[in-house]
């Protein structure tokens, strides 16, 4: 009966198993920050730079899976715990520098061309929308149809995300941005929607209601072409004709 010894992993080893992924390609980080699992975030990363000194945990948090999605991504569309707790968590741990070094992190964009501002804003996380652009520097990167943070967030009904964007100048000077594909602009695509109260919000806001799209149309006239009712009656109780 010999006697057996644990023997410790090689360091090659030990990142292997912190970072092996699964069959989507998800590692076990970007698996915990989907469920919004704050605490074994944390060990993860811990063990990352316990592995790998010189930046092992920025070194995870750069990986992504199949879909392109990055720790950052899957935290920000995660409706299981995850939010700016979450994004600050995994930021800060790799010694991020709010608004700085960090914009290449919150800035990427996966396999269909999302950021992880754009992924908060179709979700309407609103606090994360906050975190994002207001703490970190995301910047206003428009999707594959051109369509900006405000657009994304105008077209999905997303109040509490336009609300936080147009907090911030980012929001402001997006107000009248039109897109690539259409030319539709934030007013427009609420007015195509038929979502009255995104329209008021938007109104509100400043947008220019006599812009139209490619076709020409106003969103007065895009809302009356569709039936969108409540949308007329928004646009002509504030004098637009």
């Amino acid at each position: 009966g010999g006697r057996t010894t644990d023997i410790p992993p090689t360091p090659s080893a030990a990142w292997d198993a912190l970072t092996a992924p699964n069959g989507t390609g998800d590692t076990p980080l970007i698996a915990a920050a989907s469920r919004g699992h704050a605490g074994c975030c944390r060990i993860l990363l811990g063990g990352a730079d316990d592995v790998r000194p010189e930046g092992g945990a920025r070194e995870m948090l750069r990986a992504s899976n199949r879909g392109g999605d990055t720790p950052v991504h899957v935290a920000v569309g995660s409706t299981d715990g995850g939010g700016p707790e979450l994004l600050d968590l995994l930021l800060e741990f790799c010694g991020v520098e709010e608004g700085g070094s960090g914009a290449s992190l919150v800035n990427e964009r996966n396999s269909n061309g999302l950021t992880p501002l754009l992924i908060a804003c179709e979700r309407d996380r609103g606090d994360v929308v906050r975190s994002l652009a207001g703490r970190w520097g995301a910047r206003p990167i428009p999707d594959a149809n051109g369509q900006s943070p405000l657009s994304v967030a105008a077209f999905c009904g997303c109040e509490r995300a336009a609300r936080e964007l147009l907090k911030l100048n980012m929001g402001k000077d997006l107000i009248n941005a039109s897109d690539d594909v259409g030319g539709f602009t934030p007013l427009w695509l609420a007015a195509r929607t038929g979502n009255a109260r995104m329209a008021r919000l938007l109104l509100d806001a400043g947008a220019d209601a006599t812009l139209v799209n490619k076709d020409g149309l106003t969103p007065l006239e895009a809302a009356k072409k569709y039936g969108k009712d409540a949308v007329v009656e928004e646009l002509t109780k504030s004098g637009i004709s």
